[in-house]
């Protein structure tokens, strides 16, 4: 600090309060600086973190959906080589008790022929008839909360 020589007390006494005042404020100034930068880098650090879980997430849903669409697959190519087998007669829900990779687990399987009526399930030997009108071939698997719909044109 730098006080002036000066004979009169009261401005010796203004100068040693301004100059306290400054250094107060300094300090402040300072402080909140050191304040800012802890918040910049805990924020990117925070930002970082989240760029990670994201990219694993991303990953790991990646694999999940390749897994699933690898079974869907999978049962698919099993259906149509019983299909090509099948000459005409098309039973899935008889080639899923023959045959258990035709429908995994919880899976539900149906085909629908060309005149868009529902002709086999894994779930009912003998199926009601559907009503809706389609001009393709086509077999529908769902597997506990994801769904795959294939179809083949005739």
């Amino acid at each position: 600090m730098f006080t002036p020589p000066t004979s009169d007390p009261r401005r010796r006494a203004r100068i040693i309060t301004g100059e306290i005042i400054a250094v107060g404020i300094m300090i402040i100034a300072a402080m909140w600086v050191m304040a800012g930068a802890s918040i910049m880098a805990a924020r990117e650090a925070a930002m970082d973190r989240t760029r990670s879980e994201g990219r694993n997430l991303a990953v790991a849903f990646a694999g999940e959906v390749t897994n699933i669409l690898g079974g869907v697959n999978g049962a698919m190519e099993i259906i149509a080589q019983h299909s090509c087998a099948a000459r005409g007669q098309l039973d899935i829900h008889d080639w899923a008790k023959r045959d258990p990779a035709v429908v995994e687990r919880d899976d539900q399987g149906a085909i629908i022929g060309p005149d868009g009526k529902l002709v086999s399930t894994t779930l009912d030997p003998a199926p009601q008839p559907s009503t809706s009108a389609t001009a393709s071939m086509s077999a529908f698997i769902s597997t506990a909360g994801s769904r795959a719909f294939s179809s083949v044109s005739r």
